[in-house]
């Protein structure tokens, strides 16, 4: 059973410039987006130091926003590790800010395993150093590791130092409110670079810098406002996707007039570096435009035809060494399971005409809300205990792009989706 929401196909980026790199070896006509979803920009949040409001305040803002942030814990402060291990179950990062929260080499790998065994499935990839100190080494240890230098890092960073800005603090940078953090979601779209948040309190939580709620609150509204421009992803998986993005190899592996099959690989460890680059190539007249699918090792993969400077592309998400990527355009066949991302079955997806929601992420009295960007709702649904997959028609507004919200009531989750 289906429910009737909003017919789209195309996202119309006419007449603006995506950003795109030149990977290690990206045969023609195929493109690898610099950030993803051909975004021009990127951004992360992080907190530092335990702060007992990162927990009750900003993880359940970034869950109702959509978004994921990154916590970087020392036992040094006595970290809340169930309310830590609940947040990491939702989606966000659980990095490392040393044992003692002092700068010190020794403790690189000791801090990490540290993590590693107090959140069970968490690699910690990431590393915070502390008092902005940097003794050399961390980058034996961990994928990325974050200083405080400033805004925005540039699209291939220095991993054993990336710059970050402080916030909350008139001495470092004077980042006050949220026009002052809004600033660095400008900087990186006009940038192509990667701003990075370092936040420590959360409303008030902490004497040496401790950013207001509200004003986090409304830097992720504009952050949600600027989706097409600017992606917003914890820490390690922004990581992830540059070091897969320069290494990877993208080819054509066959084709015919029905499919195309595409090898994407790297050199890099398939245990750590999973996450999916954004790839896409024109779309060629033949196609039935509707009906194309898009697999990788067989599963569905999230694809979309965009529209950039008036030409057509096939859009798609996929890993690498994650196996061969088919492209055909016969006919359209049912809708599969939720895709996967990242080593885990995504709460909500769209696959071309229709929003597919993962069951098993949700307890029941599921619904599904439709908003603009200036959060007005335009659609609020119930699915019965049968439903799973959203058929989106009929429903038209101003505006080419929409959020869709998938919500239990306890568990959120959202997603970006252009007409």
């Amino acid at each position: 059973m289906t429910i009737n929401l909003l017919h789209f196909r195309s996202l119309l980026i006419a007449g603006t410039m995506t950003c795109i790199v030149s990977a290690g070896s990206v045969e023609k006509p195929f493109e690898v987006g610099t950030w993803a979803n051909f975004c021009k920009g990127a951004v992360s949040h992080t907190f530092d130091d335990n702060t007992s409001n990162q927990l009750t305040k900003a993880v359940p803002l970034f869950n109702e926003k959509g978004f994921h942030m990154t916590i970087f814990t020392s036992p040094y402060y006595r970290p809340n590790w169930n309310g830590i291990r609940s947040a990491f179950a939702q989606g966000h990062e659980i990095g490392s800010h040393s044992i003692k929260h002092e700068s010190n080499a020794t403790d690189f790998a000791a801090s990490q395993k540290y993590i590693q065994d107090s959140v069970p499935g968490e690699q910690c990839i990431s590393y915070a150093y502390p008092n902005c100190t940097y003794p050399s080494g961390a980058s034996n240890v961990y994928v990325a590791s974050r200083g405080c230098e400033g805004y925005p890092a540039p699209k291939t960073p220095d991993f054993n130092n990336i710059k970050a800005q402080l916030i909350a603090s008139a001495q470092y940078g004077n980042i006050m409110d949220v026009n002052g953090m809004n600033k660095l979601v400008d900087a990186a779209i006009q940038e192509a670079g990667w701003s990075i948040y370092l936040h420590h309190g959360v409303e008030g939580d902490y004497m040496f810098a401790a950013t207001p709620l509200n004003d986090l609150s409304q830097n992720l509204d504009y952050i949600a406002k600027n989706r097409d421009k600017v992606w917003c992803e914890t820490f390690g998986n922004v990581a992830r996707y540059i070091k897969e993005r320069d290494a990877v190899t993208v080819k054509k592996k066959a084709s015919d007039d029905k499919s195309i099959t595409v090898e994407i690989t790297d050199n890099l460890d398939n245990k750590i570096f999973n996450y999916p680059l954004s790839i896409r190539l024109p779309v060629e007249n033949t196609w039935d435009k509707p009906s194309v699918t898009v697999k990788q090792a067989g599963k569905d993969v999230q694809d979309t035809i965009v529209s950039v400077d008036g030409k057509e592309y096939l859009m798609f998400q996929a890993v690498p060494d994650g196996g061969d990527v088919v492209i055909t355009f016969g006919a359209t066949t049912s809708v599969k399971n939720s895709v996967s991302f990242n080593g885990n079955a995504a709460p909500i997806t769209r696959l071309r005409s229709s929003l597919v929601i993962n069951r098993q992420q949700f307890n029941n009295n599921i619904s599904v809300t439709l908003f603009n960007l200036d959060g007005k709702t335009i659609a609020c649904y119930k699915l019965k205990n049968d439903e799973s997959t959203v058929d989106l028609n009929g429903i038209t507004f101003s505006g080419s792009t929409f959020i869709a919200n998938v919500s239990d009531g306890v568990t959120t989750s959202s997603l970006l989706v252009h007409r």
